[in-house]
């Protein structure tokens, strides 16, 4: 339903309303690439192309894992996969064309 109703956004503000309106509580990193003259020693060396990338860190702490089932999976499903499906299946849909989706899985520290 949510796809339905949803249009997309270009704003951190816009996708972490979404996933709050989910039920997922979350946080986004835009890495810029390392500039010499504006970072130091130990700053993270990221690549120029960092800019088109993002990173959804979810704070759910566990990272669900789905595995085949026999006679309740279907014909090209994946023997395994990780993840929250339903929240990254709506971000990639979402996400501007141009710009690739991470997704982190933070664990809570209670």
């Amino acid at each position: 339903m949510a796809k339905l109703v949803e249009t997309g956004g270009l704003s951190r503000s816009y996708f972490i309303h979404l996933a709050k309106s989910l039920g997922y509580d979350v946080t986004i990193d835009e890495p810029e690439p390392f500039r010499c003259g504006r970072n130091r020693c130990g700053d993270r060396l990221w690549i120029p192309e960092i800019v088109w990338v993002w990173i959804v860190n979810i704070q759910d702490g566990q990272v669900p894992v789905y595995r085949f089932r026999c006679g309740s999976s279907a014909t090209g499903e994946r023997l395994m996969s990780f993840g929250q499906n339903m929240l990254e299946s709506i971000f990639r849909d979402l996400k501007p064309a141009h710009t690739q989706v991470v997704f982190n899985y933070v664990e809570n520290n209670t």
